[in-house]
C-alpha cells in the first residue's frame, strides 16, 4: 500500500474509533497522531509579584491577573532603564508576553527597554490608563533592536498608573465579565464545568433556542488555549455576539444548532502572565490526544459527553487563536472526509467576497500533531478549523471580520445542514 493511502486509512481507523468510543463511554477517546508531542507536566517560574521602586521616584508593578514582569531597574553602566521579561519554562515558542504598570512621584519622560533574554520581540505595546480602554503606542515612541531581543519605548508618567501589555490585558476576569453580560440572554446559559490545574474556574456557554437538545447538531467554538492571543479571543467574542443578535437567520440558526462556547481553556496561563503554556508547563494545543493535562482532559470529556447525552452528531469546531497575520488553518487534503466535506473551504471563500478586507490565507494543517483542530476530526468526524487573526489587527477589523464570519458560518451551515 501506497505511504500516503496507508495515513488515509490509518485516520480513517482513528475516526472509526473516536466515535465509537464517544458513543458508548463519558470520556473523550485516546487517540494516536503520527507525531506524538510529550505533554507531561515540565516545571515552570513563577514570576515575583511585587512593587519595584527605584530611588529616582519611578515605579513598576505587576500585581494584577494578566501581568508579566521579571524584574525592573535601572542599569548604571548603559545609562537605561529596563524591564526584564522571560517565559515561564523553555523551549518555547517565541512570543513574549509583557503587562506591568508604571509611575512617577512626579512628571517624567523616560526611555525604557524590553529585554527578552535571547527570545525574540513580537507584540506591540499597547498603553492603558485605567486597564479598560488600550492603544497601540505612537510609532515615533517605538523601536527595536536589530535582532529583535529587546524593544525601546519612550514613555510620559505621572503619578497616576499607566499600563503597558503586548495586548489589551483579557485576564479571567475579564472573560468572566463578557459571559455574564452574555449570559443575559435568553438563549444562553454560561456556568462552570471544571477547574484548572490551580483550581480557577473553566467556563462553557451553551447557545440554543428551544428545550429540545436531543440529536441537536453541536458546534463547538475554542478560545485562549495560548494566553497572549487577544485578538484571536475578541474576534471570538465578536462571532458569538452576532450569533446572539435578534434576526430571522440567528433565530433559525439557534434553533437550529447547540453551539458550545470554551472562551478561556488556559486561565491559569493567562492569569499567570504565561507566554504559551499552561501551570503544568505545556502547550496545552498539542495535549488532544491523551490529555495529560487538566484543562484539556475536561474539556474533551464535557464534548464527549455532551454529544452522548444528547445523541448529537458534532458537526463542526473552530478554535480562534492570533499569530502574526490572518491565517485559515484547515485540513490537509489527505485527510479522511469531515460531516461536513468542504465546508470550511466555502466558509473561507464567503468570508474573503463579503469582507474584501481580510488578509486571511487559507492553508493546510496536515493531521500530524495532536492540535485541536485534528482532535474535532478524529473524535468527532467534526470538520476542524484554526482560525487565526493578526496580532495587530484593529478592534474594527476584528469587529467586522467576527461579525460576517459568524453570518457566513450561519448562513453555509443553516443551507447545507437542512434536515
Amino acid at each position: 500500500m501506497q505511504p500516503k493511502k496507508m495515513k488515509r486509512h490509518l485516520l480513517l481507523l482513528f475516526i472509526m474509533l473516536g466515535l465509537a468510543a464517544c458513543g458508548t463511554h463519558k470520556r473523550a477517546a485516546r487517540l494516536t497522531f503520527p507525531t506524538p508531542i510529550d505533554t507531561r507536566d515540565r516545571p515552570i517560574s513563577l514570576q515575583e509579584k511585587k512593587t519595584r521602586k527605584l530611588p529616582s521616584g519611578i515605579e513598576a508593578d505587576n500585581q494584577f491577573d494578566g501581568a508579566r514582569l521579571n524584574d525592573f531597574f535601572f542599569d548604571d553602566s548603559s545609562r537605561t532603564l529596563h524591564a526584564l521579561i522571560l517565559p515561564e519554562n523553555e523551549p518555547i515558542n517565541q512570543s513574549p508576553w509583557y503587562a506591568f504598570r508604571l509611575r512617577a512621584s512626579r512628571d517624567t519622560s523616560i526611555l525604557l527597554q524590553l529585554d527578552y533574554g535571547e527570545t525574540r520581540h513580537r507584540y506591540w505595546p499597547k498603553i492603558s490608563y485605567n486597564g479598560d480602554f488600550w492603544q497601540a503606542l505612537d510609532s515615533a515612541r517605538f523601536s527595536w533592536g536589530e535582532d529583535s531581543t529587546f524593544a525601546n519605548l519612550q514613555l510620559d508618567l505621572d503619578t497616576s498608573w499607566l499600563w503597558v501589555a503586548g495586548q489589551a490585558v483579557e485576564n479571567s476576569t475579564k472573560v468572566a465579565e463578557w459571559c455574564s453580560r452574555m449570559n443575559i440572554h435568553p438563549a444562553v446559559r454560561w456556568e462552570t464545568f471544571g477547574e484548572s490545574r490551580l483550581k480557577r474556574p473553566l467556563y462553557v456557554m451553551h447557545i440554543s433556542e428551544g428545550s429540545e437538545l436531543k440529536h441537536k447538531p453541536i458546534l463547538l467554538i475554542f478560545s485562549r488555549q495560548h494566553p497572549p492571543e487577544v485578538s484571536g479571543f475578541r474576534c471570538m467574542k465578536y462571532f458569538i455576539e452576532r450569533i446572539l443578535e435578534d434576526d430571522p437567520m440567528a433565530h433559525a440558526f439557534r434553533q437550529k444548532f447547540h453551539i458550545i462556547v470554551f472562551p478561556l481553556i488556559n486561565p491559569d496561563g493567562v492569569d499567570l502572565g504565561h507566554w504559551r503554556h499552561n501551570a503544568g508547563g505545556i502547550d496545552l494545543n498539542r495535549d488532544w490526544a491523551v490529555y495529560r493535562q487538566p484543562e484539556t482532559r475536561q474539556v474533551a470529556d464535557y464534548c464527549a459527553r455532551q454529544a452522548r447525552k444528547w445523541k448529537a452528531p458534532v458537526l463542526s469546531g473552530v478554535d480562534f487563536h492570533s499569530t502574526q497575520e490572518d491565517i485559515y488553518y484547515n485540513r490537509d487534503e489527505s485527510a479522511p472526509p469531515s460531516a461536513l466535506p468542504g465546508f470550511n473551504h466555502a466558509w473561507i471563500e464567503a468570508i474573503h467576497e463579503r469582507f474584501p478586507q481580510d488578509i486571511g490565507q487559507e492553508d493546510n494543517s496536515p493531521l500530524d500533531k495532536p492540535i485541536s483542530a485534528g482532535w474535532f476530526l478524529l473524535q468527532f468526524g467534526a470538520e476542524g478549523l484554526t482560525f487565526e487573526l493578526g496580532d495587530e489587527d484593529s478592534t474594527e477589523y476584528l469587529k467586522e471580520k467576527g461579525r460576517i464570519a459568524a453570518e457566513e458560518y450561519m448562513r453555509l451551515l443553516l443551507s447545507r445542514y437542512a434536515r
